[in-house]
């Protein structure tokens, strides 16, 4: 019998050596040859028995680690859905809530008022020195009062001719009014320490028909209308006027 070559020989071991390392590496791939079948097949078959098992624990593995971080993501989305939901009911109830708690209450809106225009001044009041005077001014006729002392705050107050008796005569104008004083910022006076001129200068307008010839400038008390004293006229210059220390209402009549 004839020793085998060395081409027989260096495949068989390269095999030999192939299937040792395969083995190994991992249990359970080892190459038969069958009959017939070359060695170097059986270590090729092998080899690639062998590729095939790693692909096929990669695929498993990558598709488990897939299937899981499916499932992770899935129950994150699932997570995420439900906190979603959670937060959504919790808004719409806080919403229903607030709602909930909301009185809408009807408010009217007034209509702008019509501004009335201003009353006619019917007081004027000024602090007299000596010698001062105060004026008030009416629509036919002026009124004055002179101090003759210092420190006199006198008022002049027109008002309504009927809120006392009628004087006797005829009313000039209806020019009624009050008359009084006080020390500038001190209590009332009920009589004037001083005397002081209380003059009616009047319109032609208001003269008209008229007898100026019988004007005075009448006082009432409280009880009876009299004329005041040291009266004077002067028709010409429309004007009577009296030295009066009484205060109160006056008047201007024709008697």
């Amino acid at each position: 019998m004839r020793a085998p070559s060395l081409r027989v020989i260096v495949p068989l071991v390269l095999v030999a050596w192939i299937l040792a390392m395969l083995t190994s590496g991992r249990p359970g791939a080892v190459a038969h040859a069958t009959d017939g079948q070359r060695g170097w097949d059986a270590g090729r078959a092998a080899a690639v028995y062998a590729e095939g098992d790693n692909s096929d624990d990669d695929d498993a593995d990558n598709m488990a680690a897939d299937d899981d971080g499916d499932n992770v993501d899935a129950d994150d989305d699932a997570d995420n859905m439900d906190a979603d939901a959670d937060n959504d009911e919790s808004n719409n109830s806080n919403s229903n809530d607030n709602r909930g708690t909301v009185t809408v209450v009807p408010v009217s809106v007034p209509a702008p008022a019509v501004s009335a225009p201003p009353p006619p001044v019917d007081e004027v009041s000024q602090c007299l020195a000596n010698g001062g005077t105060l004026v008030y001014h009416g629509p036919e006729a002026g009124i004055a009062v002179k101090s003759f002392q210092d420190n006199l705050n006198v008022t002049l107050t027109r008002i309504n001719p009927t809120s006392q008796p009628a004087p006797p005569g005829v009313l000039v104008g209806s020019y009624t009014f009050r008359l009084s004083a006080s020390p500038c910022g001190g209590a009332p006076y009920s009589v004037l320490p001083t005397e002081a001129n209380l003059a009616i200068t009047y319109s032609d307008a208001l003269a008209a028909g008229r007898d100026e010839s019988r004007f005075a400038l009448m006082r009432y008390d409280g009880t009876t209308w009299t004329v005041a004293p040291k009266l004077f006229r002067d028709a010409a210059s429309n004007h009577v006027s009296a030295s009066v220390t009484g205060l109160g209402v006056y008047a201007l009549v024709q008697q």
